[in-house]
């Protein structure tokens, strides 16, 4: 019955890891490669990056425990592969936790092979159509993201604590530059923070948040202070000089006035027709200022998995150009001054897992990926087949296409 699914879902569902484990999972093989068959290093690369995130194995455990209780139950879920169902098992394989045995992800010699997994992406999404062309690695992470969150959704509906770990929130404010009125705007979701080449990460990120100014923003505020003034200036001269005879025009402005303190600020909705002296409809109701915003962005709610995207191609002269600049990193990272305060500080402190860079020029080159081992905290050098390991030191000096940084334990 529908009590005895959700028991059976509560126990195969992973619970939602808050932040990277203390004890990380035990490796029972050498971590290992993929053989790039058909210019896949774009997909070999991500795939090798989200094995060192113990947050996405918590996720894909969720999504494939759900389909499983599904299937137990006799649904129709026994009859389709997930997505997530292959990602699970290429990770795991990849991180060194178990031997990849599927045979949708093996090539003909034996090594493991991610076709099987470009083939599921291509048919949610045209974009990845073409063959044996070189594709976008930042894409192709948020092509399978979306792919696995459909799958969520589908199979994990009431389940809480194990959502997309990759997604956080972004929020910002308007703050007009003439009354100083400032007003929220509306959070929006993202899985990647994409930013512009800068000396360090934190200068970049600092670049992203700062203020940015919007012109032709209608201000309400701007509105009520005007007229308020105007209206309060007629009361004024209007008790100034009453003997009785103007009452009504005195409770007629306090009206006005009352009106215009009503307004909320910060809505949509239609705002009340006031005239110049308050007689005369002919020269018709004033109209709402349009003003200079400075709009800032600010992290709502942190993800469990901050992707930054540093964005190296851009358009000179009618043509892409690559920026080889390089970005300073460090393995640890705090976004505490770029979030909304009540977020927890421990919460907003990162370790880095993955680093995946593009090696080439701004039309066609290679991925590699640079990943944290958990069991030891040793890097590994990952392109394609080849995977060895590499210093530390190396790793910081890299060119990053892609970080990923993972939440840290409080210990």
């Amino acid at each position: 019955g529908p009590a005895a699914e959700e028991a059976g879902l509560r126990r195969l569902v992973t619970p939602r890891a808050p932040c990277i484990p203390t004890q990380p999972r035990t490796t029972s093989t050498r971590p290992v490669g993929l053989r790039n068959g058909a210019s896949l290093c774009f997909l070999n690369s991500v795939l090798q990056g989200m094995s060192s995130l113990p947050s996405v194995m918590s996720y894909l455990d969720a999504v494939v425990g759900a389909k499983a209780v599904a299937e137990a139950a006799g649904g129709e879920a026994a009859t389709r592969q997930l997505l997530s169902e292959l990602l699970r098992e290429c990770l795991r394989g990849l991180s060194g936790e178990e031997e990849i045995k599927s045979p949708s992800l093996r090539s003909w010699g034996g090594t493991p092979y991610s076709g099987a997994i470009l083939g599921m992406v291509k048919s949610s999404n045209p974009l990845f159509s073409s063959a044996h062309q070189q594709q976008d690695a930042q894409e192709m992470l948020n092509c399978m993201l979306g792919v696995v969150s459909s799958e969520f959704k589908e199979y994990c509906v009431g389940v809480r604590g194990a959502d997309d770990p990759f997604e956080g929130r972004l929020g910002g404010s308007l703050r007009c530059d003439v009354c100083g009125h400032s007003r929220r705007t509306a959070s929006t979701p993202f899985r990647e923070v994409s930013l512009a080449p800068a000396f360090t990460v934190e200068a970049a990120l600092e670049r992203f948040v700062a203020p940015e100014i919007v012109e032709g923003v209608e201000c309400r505020s701007c509105y009520v202070v005007k007229h308020s003034a105007r209206v309060r200036a007629a009361l004024e001269e209007l008790e100034t000089y009453n003997t009785g005879r103007l009452d009504d025009a005195i409770r007629d402005k306090k009206g006005e006035l009352e009106r215009l303190e009503a307004i909320d600020l910060d809505g949509d909705g239609p705002l009340p027709a006031f005239w110049d002296d308050g007689e005369s409809p002919a020269l018709g109701p004033l109209s709402v200022p349009r003003t200079s915003f400075r709009k800032a962005l600010v992290i709502t709610e942190a993800p469990r998995v901050l992707c930054l995207h540093v964005q190296r191609r851009f358009c000179e002269r009618g043509r892409m150009v690559k920026d080889r600049s390089r970005v300073s990193f460090g393995m640890n990272l705090d976004i505490g001054r770029f979030c909304e305060k009540g977020q927890g500080e421990e919460a907003l402190k990162y370790q880095l897992s993955g680093v995946v860079e593009h090696m080439g020029g701004e039309g066609s080159g290679h991925y590699v990926t640079y990943k944290r081992m958990r069991e030891n905290e040793r890097w590994l050098y990952c392109s394609d087949e080849t995977v060895r390991e590499i210093d530390e030191h190396v790793v910081r000096g890299r060119e990053a296409f892609l970080l990923l940084y993972e939440r840290m334990c409080v210990k």
